[in-house]
């Protein structure tokens, strides 16, 4: 299916007051609320990207406390967990991530939208994650995923798009379905069921209940280095449990079923060892907390800055933590 740069354009025109070209397939948008929101829009692959630096929204002490931010290179943890645990309430497919280039290293605002769907589609996703960024940003409240779904009390159909994907998915007693994500050398099972409104894909990620401060800390950055890494997976702490995940208004089309669970196999491949292992080994999660550290001292951001990607910590540990 051809992408249409005039559709998308319109799609980011009707979300927005104000829409600036930036450059081939770069965009900024100011967003239609009050206070103003301001989006960076580009197009990579057959993806539309947005992404807001959390430190430039007018509600940023809402989303992270002064105090915490300040403190974010020494006292990650509670500040990281809280952004996780938000990032399970967003809707619009938005979420809390530490960007991924070499040259920025703020916590943002971060949607990845999928441009090779029927065009109501993506027209739709635009709309809820522009509106997503808008609630979160200006707002300071989470957006919840419920409140952009459509269709009132028509049922939901996960059956028809889930056998279209062309996943191998099993239904269960109880009407969700699962499926295995086929990660090598590991069993990583997806989960796909309605909540409200709104469908669900999520896969559970190692939990080590007795885990150190240190490991905890280290956890909750992999998890928002890897929201950077991966498009559309959303890492979130569920019940107090780490999981990736995509929710989606409403019933999902087929493409967005095959985007959803390919996100999460993806996720589950690069991340889904190095999650336990830095629970598990102090030493490592220790390493892997230094390397931020010190990429924070050398780079200039804004606060809550974030590493990118930690090419080798502990060689003893057979680099595992290689994010």
């Amino acid at each position: 299916m051809s992408i249409g740069l005039g559709d998308r354009l319109g799609d980011m025109l009707r979300c927005a007051a104000q829409v600036e070209t930036r450059g081939a397939g770069r965009w900024q948008l100011a967003l239609d609320v009050a206070p103003a929101v301001i989006v960076d829009a580009h197009l990579d692959d057959a993806w539309l990207c947005l992404a807001a630096p959390v430190a430039r929204a007018p509600h940023v002490a809402v989303l992270v406390p002064p105090e915490r931010r300040a403190g974010c290179a020494d006292r990650p943890s509670t500040g990281r967990a809280d952004l996780l645990r938000r990032n399970g309430e967003l809707g619009g497919g938005v979420k809390f991530a530490y960007a991924e280039s070499p040259d920025a290293t703020a916590l943002e605002l971060r949607a990845e939208i999928p441009l090779d769907d029927e065009p109501t589609v993506v027209s739709r996703r635009i709309a809820e994650a522009c509106a997503a960024f808008g609630s979160v940003l200006a707002a300071g409240t989470p957006g919840a995923e419920h409140a952009t779904a459509s269709g009132g009390d028509t049922p939901l159909d996960l059956s028809t798009p889930l056998v279209a994907s062309g996943w191998p998915v099993t239904e269960r007693a109880d009407g969700s379905f699962c499926v295995d994500l086929g990660v090598p050398d590991a069993f990583f099972q997806a989960e796909i069921a309605l909540r409200g409104r709104a469908t669900r894909v999520a896969v559970a990620l190692p939990l080590v209940a007795d885990a150190e401060q240190v490991c905890r800390e280290a956890l909750g950055l992999l998890l928002l280095n890897a929201a950077g890494v991966v498009r559309m997976a959303r890492p979130a702490l569920t019940a107090g449990a780490p999981e990736f995940q995509v929710v989606v208004a409403g019933g999902p089309s087929a493409i967005e079923i095959g985007h959803a669970l390919s996100a999460l196999a993806v996720a589950c491949r690069l991340f889904g060892r190095e999650v336990e292992v830095v629970q598990r080994s102090a030493v490592v999660a220790a390493q892997y907390c230094a390397v931020h550290a010190r990429r924070t001292e050398t780079r200039r951001g804004d606060a809550c800055v974030a590493p990118t990607h930690v090419s080798d910590v502990g060689a003893a540990e057979e680099g595992v933590c290689r994010v």
